[in-house]
């Protein structure tokens, strides 16, 4: 039964680690790093404070999706690949919407983009 929670109190614990104590700098050994990530300092702690956010959401939407299969019974193989199934569309889904999140707010160089405003 605890493979059903499992995934998701790890998305939530990880979230609320970076959130609580955000990496420092990009050579950190914990942190949202990815080349848009790393540019610069300013994309690094974006990236980090955006995407903590997003993986504490998608740990509270694994860990209803454990409880609902829990609460629902049936087959518990079929309840842990349904688990792991949504946790693994929920992180590339973290990931995707940080990446377009970080190409829309900077530039190639890392630096801010000029709002049209």
């Amino acid at each position: 039964m605890w493979l059903l929670f499992a995934p998701g109190t790890l998305l939530l614990l990880c979230g609320l680690v970076i959130a609580l104590f955000p990496p420092l700098r990009p050579g950190t050994w914990y942190g949202y790093r990815t080349a848009r990530s790393i540019r610069s300092q300013e994309t690094w702690d974006d990236a980090n404070r955006f995407g903590s956010l997003l993986m504490i959401v998608a740990g509270f939407l694994s860990l209803n999706t454990g409880f609902t299969c829990w609460y629902l019974g049936g087959s518990m193989k079929a309840a842990v690949i349904i688990v792991a199934a949504i946790t693994a569309g929920l992180v590339v889904g973290v990931i995707a919407v940080v990446e377009i999140y970080l190409a829309r707010t900077f530039n190639e160089d890392g630096r801010p983009r000029r709002s049209s405003r």
